[in-house]
């Protein structure tokens, strides 16, 4: 505004000092200004009424009057043109825009329409989303129920550790009275067959006896050894072993003599009249358990090795002794309840990678067998073998777990052997079976349940069987 009256001011002193402004002009200026004043000065807060005064002041000249105003000349009326826009050119501007206006309206109505749904659509969502969360079906409730589940799981989990706790303390519980078990059965094994020993002390076994009907060995016994080896006996009682045969090879004669000196004065004859090597009709020994007779045959066996290795030994009761006093023992024995029940997680692992074939399983009278057969080249990898069928719980609970191996070691040097494990006979058996067939490289454990009745020779041939099968399988 201030710039106004400057120029009106500029425009008057132009038009001369004397000259005032007539009435009608000032009064036709001032509409022309109320009516743009929005465009001439914007809307200025608080200017309002300052800027409505200073145009009031443009209605009275300070002159209070006078003579009619001269016509604007033609710079003065472009001028004013230039200050107060034409407002047919803004309403021209104005039209032209409407279209474009109504079609941005349009844009935003149709847009708004667009939010309209998309609200209603979220509304949806929202109560959807309501009814998922909280609804009876839905996930809160279901959290919730997994919650309960979690903790009940919890409860359920902690109540199975403290069980499985006391459970595997129960085990090791179990495992130790096992283990003193095996202990004590193995320590009353040996005291039994030292009382058999005791038992069977005096006693003299005869061999290829003639037997005859209503014999009366009593009397004809001692009347035949004082004629064969010189030697007076009396027996304190004497009978026939086993069931009559229809064979004829007679059973053995078992007779416990009075005196222990009798037997050996018999055996001493008898050990002078072979050294003469001088016949006779029949042949004395003495008894011993089935046990240690099996072990002296066995330590023969070695014995007559090392003969041919010219190595000298000499049995001495059970024990094979080398001349500079050493005691022979065997690389390979049964396994003990504790070496099975104490193996470390590393030597189970280690078995557990054991290749091993199985035969199929045989069965007569109640009596069952099946062998297990893998490669073998040292004493390790025999005992390796023979812990891992013994570990197994089906062959652990079995009656016998028979081992024979042969193998060449690394000198080139042939290595065989077997464990009867009770099964008196079977390891000799079966490895002149696999030195028959020339297998080599071998270890083949036979296992056997017992069924209540005795086979005889037959279990000898199913043994060979099943081990032939296996070790075919190993070596087809």
């Amino acid at each position: 505004m201030v710039k106004l009256q400057k120029k009106i001011s500029a425009a008057k002193r132009k038009r001369g000092a004397t000259c005032n402004w007539s009435t009608e002009e000032e009064i036709l200026l001032k509409e022309k200004v109320l009516k743009f004043e929005d465009r001439l000065f914007g809307k200025m807060k608080g200017a309002g009424v300052k800027a409505k005064d200073n145009i009031d002041g443009i209605r009275r000249s300070k002159t209070g009057g006078g003579p009619p105003s001269a016509p604007l000349t033609q710079a003065e009326e472009t001028c004013t043109r230039s200050w107060i826009p034409d407002p047919t050119c803004e309403v021209s501007s104005a039209l032209q825009s409407l279209p474009i206006i109504q079609q941005s309206l349009q844009d935003i109505q149709h847009r708004l329409n667009g939010l309209d749904e998309v609200r209603l659509e979220l509304q949806g969502v929202k109560e959807g989303l309501r009814e998922d969360l909280w609804g009876d079906d839905g996930l809160a409730p279901k959290i919730e129920y997994v919650a309960q589940q979690a903790e009940e799981t919890g409860q359920n989990l902690e109540t199975i550790m403290k069980e499985n706790k006391s459970l595997r303390q129960e085990l090791e519980l179990l495992k130790s009275v096992v283990i003193r078990m095996d202990r004590k059965v193995s320590e009353q094994e040996k005291e039994i067959t030292e009382l058999k020993g005791r038992s069977m002390r005096d006693n003299l076994l005869i061999h290829r006896f003639a037997e005859k009907a209503n014999e009366n060995l009593l009397v004809e016994v001692p009347i035949e050894i004082k004629k064969v080896y010189g030697i007076d006996v009396r027996f304190v009682r004497i009978h026939r072993m086993g069931p009559m045969r229809n064979g004829k090879i007679p059973r053995i004669i078992v007779g416990k003599l009075e005196k222990y000196e009798m037997k050996e004065d018999v055996l001493q004859s008898q050990r002078q009249l072979r050294q003469q090597q001088q016949e006779t009709p029949f042949h004395v020994s003495p008894q011993y358990p089935s046990s240690l007779v099996e072990n002296r045959k066995h330590l023969s066996e070695l014995q007559k090795k090392y003969t041919e290795q010219k190595v000298e030994t000499k049995i001495k009761g059970n024990k094979l002794v080398f001349k500079n006093g050493n005691v022979y023992k065997d690389k390979v024995l049964v396994p003990r309840a504790e070496d099975v029940l104490l193996a470390l997680d590393e030597e189970k692992e280690v078995l557990g990678h054991i290749e091993v074939v199985t035969s199929e399983e045989k069965r007569e009278k109640g009596n069952r067998f099946i062998a297990n057969a893998a490669e073998a080249k040292t004493y390790g990898d025999v005992r390796k073998v023979y812990k891992k069928i013994c570990s197994i719980p089906i062959h652990a609970q079995a009656s016998h777990r028979i081992l024979v191996y042969r193998f060449t070691d690394k000198d080139g040097k042939l290595i065989d052997g077997y464990m009867d494990d009770g099964e008196y006979g079977a390891g000799r058996n079966l490895l002149k079976h696999l030195e028959e067939r020339r297998l080599n490289n071998v270890v083949c454990v036979v296992t056997r349940w017992y069924g209540g009745e005795h086979l005889g020779g037959m279990r000898f041939e199913l043994m060979k069987d099943v081990a032939t099968e296996a070790a075919q399988k190993l070596n087809p």
